[in-house]
């Protein structure tokens, strides 16, 4: 009786098959993590794929007991043998709702998924204006092209309204889209006083020191040289001013980095984490933030994460990143290194209490607009409805 009980509940599930590009450290991959992570288990499977390798997410995912099957396609070599395995194993496990994240993973599931006879496909979005020229030939026809099969997945969904409006100029399905913000979790995502005097121990820094992070991969999306251009002046006008960063290829390996260091006077100045799993650890440690994206942001996790520790943030006005902020922290226009070092100095020439004000008032909008528990809410309503259409 227990058994065929169990067996019951197992069938009534709605089972959502996703599939993207890798699962390593990145916002969207982090952004399906906390998805199916947070997602009510007695009402919905997940199940995760990965085109290439599982990743440090995928074991992650894994280890919470979540089924992750990685293609393992080599980067940017599509094989026809790894697509035929994507869709016997969509043919296999039979989802209600296959959900793809990134611009190959929304081309390769489209056409894995209708081969396959899958109801309902959604597609996922997460970026906006991208300089495809930095990218590779083979990224540039795939959005080309995926703005041509637009009329075709059920639901498009963008995570920024940037991302939205950029993605329709370049043709895609304008009725077909829905915007859904990035979710925070703000319990997790916390100030901790202990923990950043332990930051600061871990690294070497003065407890009294004015710390200034960057948290991305080494892209040219990121824009490196304006935010190493914008140290050089925070580093001449706030003399107690650090620079710690922290993302894949952020190290001591780099010699773009090294480079960039040594042209703006920082030798003393920085600090390279290089990639770094506990990130929130790193948070709670800074006075600020800098973004100095150029092109491509949607909604920035980084930010958002930052605000929800009480860090206020200093942007470039690319994808919604000002949105994010809002008036709680400064905004520049993208390129800006002296605006973005403007703000910095700001921030820095604040009394303690105000400072801290601001970052409590940059929590507070996280929670009350972008926590976790509401977007996961969201998108299990959009697989519900879209499983209910499909019975």
């Amino acid at each position: 009786m227990l058994l065929w009980r169990l067996k019951e509940m197992e069938l009534n599930k709605i089972k959502v098959l996703h599939i993207i590009t890798e699962l390593n450290i990145g916002g969207a991959e982090r952004m399906l993590e906390k998805l199916v992570l947070g997602m009510d288990r007695e009402k919905f499977e997940n199940i995760v794929i990965s085109m290439t390798d599982t990743g440090p997410l995928g074991l992650n995912i894994k280890n919470k007991g979540l089924e992750v099957i990685a293609l393992d396609m080599d980067f940017g070599k599509p094989s026809f043998f790894k697509f035929l395995k994507l869709i016997n194993i969509i043919k296999k496990k039979k989802p209600d709702v296959v959900q793809t994240w990134l611009y190959h993973a929304d081309l390769m599931g489209l056409m894995a998924g209708k081969m396959a006879m899958v109801r309902k496909i959604v597609w996922g979005l997460r970026c906006s204006d991208m300089e495809f020229e930095n990218y590779g030939f083979l990224t540039g026809m795939t959005v080309k092209l995926n703005a041509r099969l637009s009329r075709l997945p059920d639901l498009i969904l963008v995570n920024s309204e940037k991302g939205r409006q950029v993605h329709q100029g370049l043709g895609y399905s304008t009725p077909k889209m829905k915007m859904v913000p990035n979710g925070f979790d703000t319990n997790f995502f916390r100030p901790d006083a202990l923990e950043k005097k332990a930051f600061r121990q871990e690294i070497g820094v003065d407890q009294n020191a004015f710390i200034v992070g960057h948290v991305a991969r080494f892209d040219p999306q990121k824009d490196f040289e304006t935010f190493f251009r914008a140290a050089g002046i925070i580093a001449q006008k706030v003399e107690s001013a650090v620079f710690v960063l922290a993302g894949k290829g952020v190290d001591d390996s780099n010699k773009e980095i090294k480079q960039m260091i040594s042209n703006n006077a920082l030798a003393d100045n920085v600090i390279l984490l290089g990639s770094r799993e506990n990130i929130e650890k790193l948070y709670v440690g800074l006075d600020c933030l800098i973004l100095s994206s150029v092109f491509g942001e949607g909604f920035s996790n980084t930010i958002a994460e930052a605000m929800s520790c009480c860090v206020p943030c200093v942007v470039t006005d690319v994808g919604d990143s000002a949105y994010i902020v809002d008036d709680f922290g400064f905004v520049a226009r993208p390129r800006d290194f002296a605006g973005l070092a403007e703000g910095v100095e700001k921030l820095s020439q604040m009394g303690i209490e105000q400072r801290q004000k601001i970052g409590v008032a940059a929590r507070k909008r996280i929670k009350d607009n972008f926590s976790l528990e509401k977007i996961v809410d969201i998108y299990q309503d959009i697989y519900t409805k879209l499983a209910d259409l499909s019975l």
